[in-house]
C-alpha cells in the first residue's frame, strides 16, 4: 500500500507583545541573514500579519473534506502558555463576539461551519437519497480529570465510546457555553492562561440510499461515519517563568506531565527511537483519548504556537524546538481508513 501524508505540522508566530526588535527572537526571515541557524522541518510556516482564514484554508479545508467521506480528522494546537493556541482554535477570550467578529474566529467555529456547509450540500444535491446526523462533546480534561464542559454539574467524565451529550444545531451556542466553563487562571506568563486540554469531538454518521430499480429489487444503504477531534492543549511553561504556586503549581504540573507522555508517543511512532515498539498511550488520559489521531485512524494537523519574544527562549527551545520536529517525521507510518458499510433491504 502507498504510504501517504496524513499528518501535517504547521509553525505560527503569534504577534510580538514588545515594541522593541531586538527583543524577539523568533522572525521569518531570509535563511541568507542567519547566524548558526538551527532547522526544523514544517509543512508550513505562519508570521505574524497571516489572518484566520488564511490558517483554515491551508490546514482545515481538506480534514473537513476527509470527514464528509468517512475519514476521522484532527486538529491540535500546541505550545506554551501565551502563545496564542486558544485565539487560532477558537478566537477571541470573549466568546459572544463569535457572533460579531467573523473575521477573528478560530479553527472550531470554522470547522464547525464548514462540517455543515458540506453535509448540507450534500442533502440539497442527493434530496432523500442522504440522511446525516451530527453530535458532539465537548469536555476538558483537568488535572488529569475529565469533565464535561456542557454541564453545569463539573462532574468527573468517563469518555466512553459513541457516548453523545448535545447535538450540534446550533454550534456556537455550544462553543460559548464551553468556552466560558472551561477553568482559566492568571499566571506570569498570561492574563488568561487555560489550565486544562479542552477537546470538542464531533461525530458526524450519513447514510447515501441507491434505491430499488428494474434491475435490482433491492435498497443498497451505504453507512459512513467519522469523528472530529478540535484539540485546544493547555500551555506548557516552567513552574518558575509562570510563578506558580499552590493549585496552580498542581495543574501547571499535571499539564506539563500530559504534554511529556504526548512528546514521547510522537518520537515513538516517527522512529526517532529505534528499536522501541511499545507506545505509551495510556500513561496520558490526554494519549489515550488521541490514539487514533497520533498512530492510527486519521487525518490529523498539529499548529505548533510560538511566541517570539526574548521571555520565551528558555521554554521554547525546550518544549518546541527539540520535541515537534519529531512528530513530521511521522507522518508516513499509518493510513487513516474510511468507516462505513453497506446493507441492502430486501422488499418483500
Amino acid at each position: 500500500m502507498e504510504k501517504n501524508k496524513f499528518i501535517k505540522v504547521i509553525a505560527r508566530i503569534r504577534p510580538s507583545a514588545s515594541m522593541i526588535r531586538q527583543e524577539r527572537i523568533v522572525d521569518v526571515t531570509d535563511s541568507k541573514n542567519l547566524w548558526n541557524p538551527k532547522h526544523f522541518t514544517y509543512d508550513a510556516v505562519f508570521d505574524e500579519n497571516v489572518t484566520q482564514d488564511q490558517v483554515f484554508d491551508e490546514l482545515g479545508s481538506e480534514i473537513i473534506d476527509g470527514c464528509v467521506k468517512g475519514i476521522n480528522g484532527t486538529i491540535i494546537a500546541y505550545g506554551q502558555t501565551g502563545s496564542g493556541k486558544t485565539y487560532t482554535m477558537l478566537g477571541p477570550t470573549i466568546f459572544e463576539s463569535f457572533v460579531t467578529s467573523f473575521s477573528h474566529r478560530g479553527v472550531i467555529p470554522r470547522a464547525c461551519e464548514a462540517l455543515f456547509a458540506r453535509l448540507r450540500t450534500r442533502a440539497d444535491e442527493m434530496g432523500e437519497y442522504f440522511k446525516y446526523e451530527v453530535s458532539c462533546k465537548f469536555v476538558e480534561l483537568y488535572n488529569e480529570e475529565f469533565y464535561d464542559l456542557l454541564s453545569s454539574s463539573q462532574e468527573k467524565l468517563a469518555i466512553r465510546s459513541g457516548s453523545k451529550f448535545a447535538y450540534c444545531i446550533d454550534y456556537l451556542q455550544i462553543l460559548i457555553r464551553g468556552g466560558k466553563a472551561r477553568r482559566t487562571a492568571e499566571t506570569a506568563m498570561n492574563r488568561r492562561s487555560s489550565r486544562s486540554h479542552a477537546i470538542l469531538i464531533i461525530d458526524v454518521s450519513f447514510a447515501n440510499f441507491k434505491v430499488k430499480t428494474e434491475e435490482a429489487d433491492d435498497t443498497v444503504v451505504t453507512k459512513r461515519s467519522a469523528t472530529l477531534k478540535l484539540v485546544d492543549l493547555a500551555g506548557s511553561g516552567r513552574q518558575t517563568q509562570a510563578k506558580a504556586e499552590g493549585n496552580q503549581f498542581k495543574e501547571l504540573n499535571n499539564i506539563n506531565s500530559s504534554l511529556t507522555v504526548l512528546r514521547r508517543v510522537a518520537l515513538i511512532l516517527s522512529g526517532a527511537n529505534r528499536g522501541v515498539k511499545y507506545v505509551p498511550y495510556g500513561e496520558s488520559k490526554l494519549t489515550h483519548l488521541l490514539r487514533d489521531s497520533l498512530g492510527g485512524n486519521s487525518r490529523t494537523t498539529v499548529i505548533v504556537n510560538i511566541h517570539p519574544d526574548i521571555g520565551s527562549v528558555v521554554d521554547m527551545k525546550s518544549w518546541h524546538w527539540r520535541n515537534l520536529d519529531n512528530l513530521h517525521g511521522k507522518t508516513v507510518k499509518y493510513h487513516p481508513r474510511t468507516v462505513n458499510g453497506s446493507e441492502r433491504l430486501v422488499s418483500a
